[in-house]
């Protein structure tokens, strides 16, 4: 049993890698220059240069991805390009909101399967049954994005019955909380 989990760490760990180097490498493959982005049109070739050399673009592909390689091993995730905020204080920061989001919207996703599936555990076979299922069906094979911003159009802006931005903390104020 050991050997097998082991083989499956293994594997695992070789594919976290194989896609890390992929989208290392198709991001370095888009076109445009970081710095110059960064700079803006009007750039001297001398600070482009600078910031290319701070960036680490002045590197090979192959010793970029290993200096990104060897800080992410020690936790070192980089710096965002645009706001110059460590990429792990931003994940940091962002992560509770996004945790009690999943958890919020699993509970709901809940709330509405279970009475689903028994109604049509019950009513097998008959239209409702039909209707239930092919609701589930087209929602789950719809993108998660597509159908968060037919929800919010919905429910926000045409039966105006939620706010369509903001967010308000739970512990501060938890029916505001969901409403947001």
């Amino acid at each position: 049993m050991m050997h097998y989990f082991l083989r499956k760490l293994a594997r695992l760990i070789l594919v976290l890698l194989l896609v890390a180097a992929g989208t290392f490498l198709l991001l370095n493959l888009l076109p445009g220059d970081v710095a110059l982005s960064l700079l803006g049109n009007e750039a001297t070739p001398a600070a482009v240069a600078q910031v290319r050399a701070e960036l680490g673009l002045d590197q090979p592909l192959v010793m970029h991805y290993a200096h990104w390689l060897i800080g992410f091993m020690h936790g070192d995730l980089g710096r965002s390009y645009i706001t110059q905020v460590p990429v792990l204080e931003s994940i940091t920061d962002r992560l509770p909101v996004t945790i009690e989001l999943m958890l919020l919207s699993q509970g709901l996703a809940l709330l509405l399967a279970v009475p689903a599936g028994v109604l049509c555990a019950y009513k097998a076979g008959s239209r409702i049954d039909r209707l239930i299922s092919s609701a589930a069906m087209l929602l789950l094979a719809a993108p998660v994005f597509i159908t968060a911003i037919m929800l919010m159009f919905l429910f926000a802006l045409k039966l105006r019955w939620l706010p369509s931005t903001g967010y308000v903390p739970f512990r501060a104020d938890p029916l505001g909380n969901l409403a947001h």
